[in-house]
């Protein structure tokens, strides 16, 4: 994903949660009043969700990246449904008998702490994804990624407070943020830019399957595409095997082509006769011999057409 796709998805998402925080504190009124205790039991319970939601988040971010991105997905879809359902679950609690503070307590856990949890979710791998984007520059990506966070919930706020209740109200407030969560799945796609080690060969394998190549990172093919040669540091294994390549390259002395392709055509012909390759020296020796003979017989042969070719000499008859 590109940098600037996942900070909007940031932003994005940390605007849908401070609304749905906002938009949570308003629709608990009608059941248990406007006060100190309702709004702390709101806030923290919301918070507590963002908390939890972010470590489970940074746990999926360490494992395998298909599996994170299918996680993040399925969270979105959650949150979504579960936003919009938030008043339903209110009032149905309130209907079965949930009364007084206790009451309050329970219902506001059971209302706003699972989508809580859930939009907070892929707060950990976008901001990875972030960093990663930009390498060598992961001290300003992840200011950028804060900020993005800090400024989405002043618009949140913001959003809430002076446009969405005001104008839409709680039910259709709660409805916009399920429909916001559920517009950012289409954005995350798995580009096939898996980091971590190399995965170990199957059994009775050399490690690739035919017509596969091991993915790099998004950040060695624009590398490739700008025609430098990516140093490949996804995986030690290979990192290793270029270093030793390159210190063979730079022991060994390089040959003339000339020379490269004598011996090749010598080795070649001592094995095409059904020799070993170490009679190649045999071999050579018979054509430097045999060259040398042509050779001999060649300046042979220009000395007697050259005999042939002088008139004979004149002489005055007596």
């Amino acid at each position: 994903m590109r940098f600037w796709t996942t900070i909007g998805l940031l932003l994005v998402l940390s605007i849908v949660g401070l609304t749905y925080e906002i938009a949570a504190g308003r629709v608990l009124a009608p059941f248990f009043g406007t006060s100190l205790i309702t709004w702390t039991a709101v806030i923290a319970s919301v918070l507590a969700g963002f908390s939890l939601g972010n470590a489970l988040g940074g746990l999926a971010a360490e494992g395998d990246r298909r599996a994170a991105f299918l996680r993040i997905r399925r969270a979105l879809v959650a949150t979504s449904v579960l936003m919009a359902l938030s008043p339903a679950v209110l009032a149905f609690l309130h209907a079965a008998g949930a009364r007084g503070t206790g009451g309050m307590l329970v219902t506001v856990l059971a209302a706003f702490f699972p989508a809580s949890v859930l939009v907070s979710f892929p707060t950990p791998f976008l901001a990875k994804l972030a960093v990663e984007a930009r390498p060598g520059r992961e001290g300003s990506s992840l200011g950028i990624v804060l900020a993005a966070g800090s400024l989405g919930a002043i618009f949140g706020a913001i959003f809430a407070g002076f446009a969405a209740l005001p104008l839409l109200g709680s039910a259709a407030t709660f409805s916009a943020c399920g429909a916001a969560s559920l517009l950012c799945v289409p954005f995350l796609k798995d580009r096939g830019d898996p980091e971590g080690p190399c995965p170990p060969p199957a059994p009775g394998t050399s490690g690739f399957s035919a017509g596969t190549r091991p993915d790099l990172p998004s950040r060695y093919r624009r590398l490739r595409a700008t025609g430098s040669a990516p140093q490949i540091t996804a995986c030690p294994a290979v990192r290793l095997l270029a270093e030793c390549l390159r210190a063979a390259a730079a022991i060994l002395p390089a040959r003339p082509a000339a020379e490269h392709v004598r011996h090749r055509s010598l080795s070649r012909g001592g094995r095409g006769r059904g020799g070993h390759p170490g009679q190649a020296a045999s071999g050579a020796e018979q054509s430097s011999g045999k060259a040398q003979q042509t050779a001999a017989n060649g300046r042979k042969t220009g000395q007697m057409a050259l005999k042939a070719a002088r008139p004979a000499p004149f002489r005055v008859q007596p």
